[in-house]
């Protein structure tokens, strides 16, 4: 179609849509008294226009219709043989006439990005909180597993993880004084078997290294001493301070390639120790079993109440109890922490502290460590505080 021959269409189509316009507001401004009278002296026209005013929902609908019908075509007609002229026409024109308000547009733009420090360019950089929104919108679209979602997770927080929070603290390891004799390593084994032990002098501060177990058992089944002064091998110990995060004790180990460490205090007093292992279990999480003489520090008693130990780091007891964040959680690392922090003193056995929809009750206390907590959450909560 030529351009003279569209110019004609849309003329035409113009001139419909005027059509249908004037008989819309024909109808709608028509006075109905004077409609009345023309009808009384016998106008026909009178009187059909207002049998339509009285139910005028057909008439509109055509009009609408037909104004909608003639829009469309005029669309088509014009953005076919209009199109190029006037884009041709606005692209020289318009880029011309506006080019010194896009340059103030542009130069204020960049005048407040800089004021309020703001990045000028897209940043196309994959943050961690990326990563961990995306694996959690694919964990709840089942693409992965929700084991798997946990442990990209468990990855992320090893840089926030300081290494108190999954050590053997020091109340708990297992050590041997440089000249004890065989029988009494022999009975330390037996009752705390792990799999490397520290040597000291004296006392627990002063360790001289670490012996293997598997040195030990080696040496058990080869028939020959296990005293360290008769042979038994004595490993040098990785010392790491306690404000290392997880993923700089990975370096660490990496570093010196070993696999077990001595956590000390600022006054290089022994605070706890840590393997490879420990690490990578808070990785793993769930996907990693249990030993069967590994203590399991949280027990659910039933769908609303757990047992938790005390040194259960605060992490692992939020993903236990499906809890977002805790009050003042920079304040400490273990549940014994959070209960020393929201009583303002060392917890006594029945001391309990209520949060949100749990509560935290002290089952057990030895020489001021918490040993056992019961959490119940809910109605399981109140029963425990109304029978008390």
């Amino acid at each position: 179609m030529s351009l003279t021959q569209s110019l004609l269409v849309i003329a035409v189509l113009i001139a419909t849509s005027a059509f249908f316009s004037l008989a819309e507001i024909s109808l709608a401004a028509s006075r109905r008294l004077r409609l009345r009278q023309m009808a009384d002296e016998g106008d026909v026209r009178a009187e059909r226009v207002l049998r339509l005013q009285e139910h005028p929902g057909h008439y509109f609908t055509v009009v609408q219709i037909g104004l909608n019908a003639v829009a469309i075509l005029g669309g088509v007609v014009g953005e076919g043989s209009l199109g190029p002229v006037y884009a041709a026409l606005f692209e020289h024109w318009l880029t011309t006439t506006f080019k010194p308000l896009v340059w103030l547009f542009t130069r204020t733009t960049d005048l407040l990005f800089r004021l309020f420090g703001l990045p000028a360019q897209r940043d196309e950089k994959v943050t961690s909180a990326d990563i961990l929104a995306m694996t959690e919108a694919g964990a709840l679209a089942g693409v992965l597993a929700q084991d798997e979602q946990q442990v990209i997770a468990n990855v992320f927080e090893l840089d926030t993880r300081l290494v108190s929070s999954v050590m053997t603290p020091r109340d708990r390891i297992a050590w041997f004084l440089k000249d004890e004799p065989e029988s009494v390593l022999r009975a330390r084994i037996i009752a705390e078997p792990f799999s490397a032990y520290p040597v000291c002098d004296g006392n627990i501060d002063h360790v001289l290294g670490y012996v293997d177990a598997k040195d030990m058992f080696q040496r058990v089944l080869g028939g020959q001493p296990l005293a360290v002064d008769k042979g038994l091998p004595l490993l040098k110990a990785l010392v790491i301070p306690d404000r290392l995060s997880l993923t700089e004790v990975l370096e660490q180990f990496r570093q010196a390639h070993e696999d077990f460490a001595i956590v000390v205090n600022e006054y290089s007093l022994v605070v706890g120790v840590i393997t490879l292992n420990d690490v990578m279990s808070t990785v793993m999480g769930d996907l990693v079993p249990r030993s069967d003489d590994a203590e399991q520090q949280i027990v659910r008693r039933d769908e609303n109440s757990w047992l938790i130990d005390g040194v259960t780091p605060i992490q692992d007891v939020r993903r236990a109890l499906d809890i977002d964040a805790l009050p003042h959680a920079e304040e400490y690392e273990t549940l014994a922490g959070f209960l020393m922090t929201m009583l303002r003193r060392v917890p006594k056995r029945t001391d309990s502290v209520s949060w949100g929809d749990y509560k935290f009750e002290v089952l057990d206390v030895d020489s001021h460590r918490i040993d056992q907590v019961m959490v119940t959450r809910g109605a399981a909560a109140a029963t425990a505080s109304n029978t008390r």
